[in-house]
């Protein structure tokens, strides 16, 4: 829920992308077809918004993880540290 508040502000998604969509997956779902119109348009935004957002993940946790200075010390046992410090 955090990361999807933090990251949704850098995704769009138009009406022509939802359009788009539903006519390639949603015009022939007959499990579609007990929802208003308006319900379906709804899931598929937040279902392109949510893909979007996973796009999103994974160049961001790269860059955490490269920002990141973590080092692991336990008794007897040399430091490890993942940017190759000791």
């Amino acid at each position: 829920m955090y990361i999807r508040k933090l990251l949704e502000p850098r995704v769009t998604v138009d009406d022509n992308e939802v359009k788009a969509h539903y006519a390639e997956h949603m015009s022939h779902d007959t499990a579609s077809n007990t929802k208003s119109e308006a319900q379906v348009i709804a899931e598929i935004r937040d279902e392109l918004v949510n893909k979007e957002i996973l796009d999103l993940m994974e160049p961001w946790f790269e860059e955490l993880r490269s920002k990141a200075n973590i080092a692991i010390s336990l008794p007897g046992i040399q430091m490890i540290s993942p940017k190759g410090g000791s």
